[in-house]
């Protein structure tokens, strides 16, 4: 379920947004993203489409067989073969792809988006780990059981964040990408 909130602005684009629903894969930019590095994430999740719209209606799936799908394409676009590892003060966290020169942190989610709040972590190690510029997400466009859609439901909470300045994160824009 989505929150009403959320429901009415989830079929408004803002206009700080670009919004690409022509073709697969699903993609919506928020604030400033680096051209190349859509273009290139985007043509990844294009060229895997069969499988991963296979996975994405597998049960016992996780993110991490997502990844293992964009694994050698990922690591030749420059987004290295393993999670990279941030140390914070007393705490660490893990990116699932990290690019180094556009400072990307990638995130690739499988079910538990909005109901698992992992959307809410993978916000929080944009703001919070001082190396990341840009935060992208693969996640799915609609649920195994095509009960939710994680892809619009996302693109709601990101338009929440950069459409006022108030809720604005240290981060200067995002990429969702749906499968």
């Amino acid at each position: 379920m989505v929150w009403p909130l959320l429901e009415s602005i989830i079929r408004a684009p803002t206009p700080h947004c670009f919004v690409n629903d022509e073709d697969y894969p699903a993609s919506r930019t928020f604030g400033e993203f680096p051209p190349d590095v859509q273009a290139l994430l985007t043509s990844i999740v294009r060229k895997r489409e069969p499988s991963l719209t296979a996975l994405r209606n597998k049960k016992n799936v996780r993110s991490d067989d997502v990844l293992a799908i964009l694994n050698n394409d990922l690591q030749k676009g420059g987004f290295g073969s393993s999670p990279r590892r941030f140390e914070l003060q007393s705490k660490a966290f893990e990116v699932d792809r990290f690019d180094v020169k556009h400072r990307v942190d990638l995130e690739v989610e499988k079910g538990r988006v909005i109901l698992g709040n992992q959307v809410y972590l993978d916000l929080f190690k944009f703001h919070a780990i001082p190396d990341v510029r840009y935060g992208a997400i693969i996640l799915p466009t609609v649920s195994r059981e095509e009960s939710e859609a994680p892809f619009s439901s996302v693109s709601a909470i990101l338009d929440l964040v950069f459409e006022d300045s108030r809720h604005r994160l240290a981060f200067e824009g995002a990429l969702l990408i749906g499968y």
